[in-house]
């Protein structure tokens, strides 16, 4: 983070030169609201002019790895052994947002079927705060609001003139760098950021823009069932992707079913995005 300052340099210095950005943000959460356990992933936000996505670093690399080396994936066995190096904590999710039209997709992959959802944008309603702190050299200004059922704090910077979010928490005038909701479940910190002569490379080798065609079209209602269906059928679907588990395995895994207490950073998509 300390190198953010010579970044904040460089990304001016072609601002001229391009319109697409990369910006990478640290990315703290819990899966479970009973657990102590944290996870840590980073989350990379391309901004095109109007267009936002939302996808984790380390599924890019694994598109881009796999489309090497594959060109396509013609089944799970050859995803897994491809990109199997490229561990992640979050699922494969990519998040499509359109600021003009203000629409969101939710594109979501998983080993026996890939679907889409279409909605309107929800955006938080930020309350502006006079308080101010520097961070990291950079000038931070805070906002508050309650959004996806929890209590969120943001600090966002005006001296990144692009309005770039985490995930779909737009709203601010400038950039969020921090972001906090009160219980600390979910964390937000910006990493890094770069200016980017184009997405070529990411729509060409991204799983969920390369294989458009195979995505089933379904509402949010449908997401939303399709979501809790995987948790409760996690085992079933494990072995169903090839996996095998022995009968106490798959009572481990339901037994961990019923105790855990699942929580999403959006309740309504229930993945870890």
């Amino acid at each position: 983070m300390k190198t953010i300052l010579l970044a904040f340099i460089l990304f001016f210095g072609n601002l001229i030169y391009a319109q697409t950005f990369e910006f990478n943000y640290t990315y703290t959460f819990k899966k479970d609201s009973v657990s102590k356990r944290n996870f840590t992933e980073i989350m990379t936000v391309f901004s095109n002019e109007n267009s936002r996505f939302y996808r984790s670093q380390s599924k890019i690399l694994s598109d881009s790895v796999g489309y090497t080396k594959n060109k396509i994936f013609t089944d799970a066995n050859t995803l897994i052994t491809t990109t199997e190096s490229y561990i992640s904590s979050v699922d494969n999710t990519t998040i499509e947002i359109d600021l003009n039209s203000k629409i969101q997709q939710n594109w979501i992959f998983t080993y026996d079927r890939a679907v889409v959802s279409s909605e309107e944008l929800n955006l938080p309603i930020w309350n502006l705060s006079d308080e101010r702190v520097m961070y990291n050299n950079l000038k931070l200004k805070k906002a508050t609001t309650y959004f996806l059922g929890r209590n969120w704090t943001a600090y966002y910077t005006e001296e990144i003139p692009v309005q770039i979010a985490p995930y779909n928490f737009y709203g601010l005038p400038g950039t969020i760098v921090k972001l906090e909701d009160s219980n600390s479940l979910f964390k937000f910190e910006l990493l890094n950021y770069k200016p980017k002569v184009h997405l070529d490379n990411f729509y060409s080798t991204s799983i969920n823009f390369r294989r458009k065609k195979d995505f089933e079209k379904i509402t949010s209602k449908e997401m939303y069932e399709y979501g809790k269906f995987l948790i409760q059928n996690s085992a079933q679907n494990l072995i169903n992707s090839g996996v095998q588990l022995s009968e106490e395995q798959v009572k481990k895994i339901e037994n961990n079913i019923k105790n855990r207490k699942y929580i999403f950073l959006d309740p309504t998509i229930p993945f870890v995005i």
